[in-house]
């Protein structure tokens, strides 16, 4: 099983990241057999439909993390 976190700030430091790292030391713990991984996603752009076909290479790169989680 995959799980992906996502935290909403971008800030090294920020507390959604720190209860996510949290959660991946705790899953690790108990379920090594599980993935948790946490999505890096600094360098998408905003949304802008007029460069959405093809996506950007980090949309696309995020899209298919989330296609790969459980």
């Amino acid at each position: 099983m995959r799980f992906l976190g996502i935290a909403g700030s971008l800030r090294k430091g920020s507390y959604n990241r720190q209860l996510a790292e949290a959660a991946r030391a705790v899953m690790a713990q108990r379920h090594p057999d599980v993935e948790f991984e946490l999505l890096e996603w600094a360098d998408v752009p905003f949304m802008n439909q007029d460069i959405e076909h093809p996506a950007p290479g980090a949309v696309a790169r995020v899209r298919d993390e989330v296609k790969r989680t459980d």
